[in-house]
């Protein structure tokens, strides 16, 4: 637990929070010292650990039975942001008990155990007897004050206690021997208190400035959907293309298929087996929307050895998802790309890339995919349906002043966004270690009250 930036940091109020007036050395080497009168504990000695069971995929999807089964995933629902309040799996306790699903108790505290989501350091609490999966562990806490130690435990960083390896993992017994320093009921009281109100403010701040974000991706769709579809001269002519989603569009372009300028190649399901994790002599990294989307610290890369050309795409070429996350586009990826996309082969004598690029991002075109993709579980956008789509086709010259417009004007949007972006960051780690210097007792919130 890292508290350095909190003390650095001014408080709500103005000014700098205050330091206990004495204190002791922890014995613990990365604690360091705690205030007199705190107890140094190990955590097994609060309360009880209890890992969660496999959940078959047979007894999935049953959402009106008496107890809640927790997948790690659902800590991500909106409404479980720290209280477990939406579920979208429940069992009965006859199949609990066949699972051999321990059934934990409202105030159990529960985190990820396991992979990737270990990373992400959510924990979460229970409001009702539930079940949890078994990338899950939940500790269920004695006398001590539940915020309290829901504070303490998000100060953790599982990241840096689990077991070295591919897999990031931790068990039962290392975090039994996880150390504790712990004030008096009424302090624990006083410091959960503080930590609800001052969290409550950043969060508060956080989302005010995830609005602004979000308006701004607004403007920026608005702005890319009109000069795809409508040309960059208000005063143009305009006809009716025939599509009625499309609606009108410049009387001098042409409205065709996308067949006419492009082809697409699908990519390849490789097995798990076949796929390694380090680079080497005719390797090339396996592309997944998960991999283009995670963190680098968060997901280990994949290669691919000796695979077909067929499925290699280099930063020039274009991707679209064609499942999972349909509709979505990307470029500038060089490796072998997933069975989930479509590497979209154009005529570049044709049409421009970014041009292309920009049409397929238009949010109109996206939700049109998605429709094609169809409503089941997992859309799945064919190659047929893609091609038949309509593309709205300026000359060539046409596309690029389009593509100096958007690349000018988008930048005026990303800069401000990226700005929000960095400012929400130091929040996050303001709030991270806010939290440590509170729970670990670097700071002495007795008193602060407002």
């Amino acid at each position: 637990m890292s508290s350095g930036l909190a003390l650095e940091t001014e408080g709500a109020q103005g000014g700098r929070w205050k330091r206990y007036p004495a204190y002791k050395d922890s014995g613990v080497e990365w604690l360091g010292a705690v205030p007199e009168g705190w107890e140094v504990l190990p955590l097994k000695w609060l309360g009880g650990f209890q890992a969660g069971a496999g959940f078959p995929e047979a007894e999935q999807g049953i959402e009106d039975e008496e107890l809640p089964f927790y997948k790690v995933s659902d800590m991500n629902l909106k409404g479980n942001e720290i209280f477990m309040k939406v579920h979208n799996n429940s069992v009965s306790r006859e199949t609990a008990t066949n699972l051999r699903a321990h059934i934990l108790p409202p105030e159990t505290i529960i985190f990820a155990k396991v992979g990737a989501a270990l990373l992400l350091n959510r924990r979460r609490i229970l409001t009702t007897p539930s079940c949890i999966d078994n990338n899950t562990m939940g500790f269920t806490k004695g006398s001590c004050d539940l915020k309290w130690l829901y504070y303490w435990m998000c100060g953790i960083d599982l990241g840096e206690l689990a077991n070295p390896g591919a897999v990031p993992a931790v068990n039962e017994s290392q975090m039994q021997r996880l150390y504790v320093p712990v004030p008096t009921l009424p302090e624990q009281r006083a410091i959960a208190a503080f930590l609800d109100r001052e969290t409550g403010r950043i969060d508060a701040l956080i989302a005010k400035k995830e609005r602004q974000i979000e308006l701004l991706r607004e403007k920026r769709a608005a702005l890319i959907s009109h000069a795809v579809t409508k040309g960059l001269d208000p005063d143009a002519p305009m006809k009716d293309s025939g599509v009625e989603w499309l609606g009108a569009v410049p009387e001098g372009w042409e409205v065709m298929k996308l067949r006419r300028i492009c082809r697409v190649q699908q990519g390849l399901q490789i097995a798990q087996a076949n796929r390694y994790a380090e680079p080497g002599p005719n390797r090339f990294e396996y592309i997944t929307v998960k991999s283009i989307h995670a963190d680098d610290t968060l997901i280990s890369k994949e290669y691919i050895e000796k695979p077909p050309q067929s499925v290699l795409c280099a930063s020039d070429d274009i991707l679209l998802a064609r499942t999972g996350a349909t509709g979505e586009v990307f470029s500038d990826q060089i490796g072998v790309f997933h069975n989930n996309f479509f590497k979209v082969i154009y005529d570049r004598k044709l049409v421009d890339k970014n041009y292309l690029i920009y049409y397929l991002s238009d949010i109109t075109i996206k939700k049109h995919l998605i429709m094609l993709a169809g409503t089941t579980t997992i859309p799945d956008l064919n190659h047929g349906d893609f091609l038949d789509m309509p593309f709205s086709y300026p000359s060539f010259g046409e596309q690029k002043n389009i593509v100096t417009f958007l690349d000018r004007e988008t930048a005026r949007i990303t800069n401000p966004t990226n700005k929000i972006r960095e400012s929400i960051t130091k929040l996050h780690e303001y709030r991270t270690a806010l939290i440590s210097a509170a729970v670990t007792g670097k700071i002495d919130v007795r008193g602060e009250e407002t």
